[in-house]
């Protein structure tokens, strides 16, 4: 999928700034069909983006590739588009397999003082912006099945 920025200043005249493809075959973004998955940060220029890598398990180990599920921090600016981090959600190993309950958190994200909090899945975590640091504990989330036990583990 690709990342695409334009100037709208003028709609009668939109032009194309920047594009950035994401290369990864199986690369996907809940932001492509959910709005607020994704954030702007203007003052910092930063877009904060989920981002699903999905391969085929033994394609995957053949070619020493790894799924990734979580968020990607990019640098946005008029001359260019840029990654800077990545937040995992999820280990490969969790994500191949499976099993995951059905129930989970839709990609949000927010900021708060420098402190980037990301929710998705079954996980939420901080960094903070200024040092691309973990701010904290990958905290995964209780999920509650009327008439069970809690589940909790590492999703």
């Amino acid at each position: 999928f690709q990342i695409t920025l334009f100037n709208i200043s003028n709609l009668q005249d939109v032009q194309l700034l920047q594009r950035h493809t994401v290369k990864e075959k199986w690369a996907s973004s809940s932001a492509e069909s959910d709005h607020l998955a994704f954030r702007y940060l203007p003052k910092s220029q930063l877009l904060i983006l989920p981002i699903s890598i999905h391969y085929d398990y033994w394609r995957a180990k053949e070619e020493k590739i790894q799924p990734f599920d979580g968020f990607q921090v990019f640098s946005v600016t008029d001359d260019s588009i840029e990654p800077r981090f990545n937040i995992s959600m999820a280990t490969p190993s969790s994500m191949e397999s499976g099993c995951w309950y059905g129930a989970y958190l839709p990609a949000r994200s927010m900021v708060f003082e420098g402190n980037l909090t990301v929710a998705k899945g079954h996980v939420y975590t901080s960094y903070d912006l200024n040092t691309e640091t973990l701010d904290g504990d990958i905290i995964l989330i209780p999920i509650y099945v009327e008439n069970s036990v809690p589940i909790t583990g590492n999703f």
